[in-house]
């Protein structure tokens, strides 16, 4: 369960691509000799400066999210606790202390008109307004065994979960009505989003399957099969231009939106697991966080590395950009969010 740890492993990478059918293609190769993260990397003037270290969390931190105006960030961890920071006096204005039986990441997002936060409780899905000390918190059953991700419409109307138990489900804002309900994956799935346009979502998981779905009926549009190992994160580009995916053989497949017979680049660098990439919000780079505990970025059109530091001591869970572009977001298992200034 992704919620709960990662897999370890080898560097070994397969291609099976499909739109609604399924052909093979050749092995790629010498996927993972550049870009050695022992050492750190600097291309140009690009650079990520420390500016904060939030230590509010006492277990890992699964999940961070910015809310649309740049004024809060909100974490979810294994503690059980979502914690949301003022981001100018750095000060927490808000903890939902949960309580289930498991260990468990929880997933967290900001709606786009910033009037909820939406987070996954174990297996509970729950909604509450951002005003008025963030009352009204509405529940409901999602996903047995944990919710693995979770992503919001931007119109705000509508949330797509993915779960442990391979199920993709929607539902409505704010009274999280259900609306659409498919066995997306065969095993878990992992990571789920939803297009800028509203008009698709995507999702990977263990099955190491990138799905694009017709949104919100989550009716099939295409299936890719490219990594052998699962997908740990899946993310589309601001523009629509490009879709990612993150996967447990350490790269980062980058595809043109509707071009599924092959990627358009493959980025390595990493050594173990790739827990979370995003793009950054010009389209024009990657950010990734490793099991290595280094802070990747990557120029898409080049297809190379341009900056990786160890900036964690422990496995990089989550990234997020601000909405002004100028600060990432860290989360990790060594209980921190860590924020950057964006130098570039």
């Amino acid at each position: 369960m992704k919620g709960i740890f990662k897999v370890l492993a080898p560097v070994i990478i397969i291609c099976i691509v499909s739109s609604c059918g399924v052909s093979e293609a050749k092995p790629a190769k010498n996927l993972n000799n550049i870009n050695n993260p022992s050492k750190t990397v600097r291309s140009g003037n690009f650079s990520l400066e420390l500016v904060n270290t939030l230590n509010d969390h006492n277990m890992y931190v699964f999940y961070v999210d910015y809310s649309p105006d740049g004024k809060m960030i909100a974490s979810g961890s294994a503690d059980k606790n979502v914690i949301i920071n003022d981001c100018s006096a750095w000060k927490i204005l808000k903890t939902f202390n949960e309580s289930y039986y498991d260990t468990w990441g929880i997933p967290v997002k900001f709606s786009p008109d910033n009037n909820y936060i939406v987070y996954g409780s174990y297996e509970t899905l729950k909604i509450a307004h951002t005003g008025n000390g963030f009352e009204g918190i509405t529940n409901a059953y999602a996903h047995k065994k944990g919710i693995q991700s979770l992503d919001i419409s931007p119109d705000s109307r509508y949330i797509i979960t993915a779960g442990v138990d391979g199920q993709l489900r929607v539902w409505n804002i704010p009274d999280l009505k259900p609306i659409a309900n498919i066995k997306g994956h065969e095993n878990e799935v992992w990571s789920t989003c939803i297009s800028p346009d509203g008009k698709f979502a995507i999702s990977g998981g263990e099955d190491g399957f990138l799905k694009v779905w017709k949104f919100p009926s989550l009716e099939l549009s295409s299936a890719v099969k490219f990594h052998l190992r699962s997908i740990e994160y899946v993310s589309i580009s601001p523009s629509q231009k490009y879709i990612l995916c993150a996967s447990a053989d350490s790269t980062i497949s980058i595809w043109k939106w509707g071009e599924y017979e092959k990627p358009y680049r493959v980025l390595t660098g990493h050594t173990g697991t790739v827990p979370v990439a995003i793009f950054s919000k010009d389209d024009s780079l990657v950010f990734s966080g490793g099991q290595d505990d280094y802070i990747s970025v990557f120029d898409i059109e080049k297809g190379t590395m341009i900056y990786n530091y160890k900036g964690h001591s422990g496995d990089i869970m989550t990234l997020c950009q601000s909405p002004d572009g100028k600060h990432l977001a860290s989360g990790s298992r060594d209980r921190t969010v860590k924020i950057w200034q964006i130098n570039q």
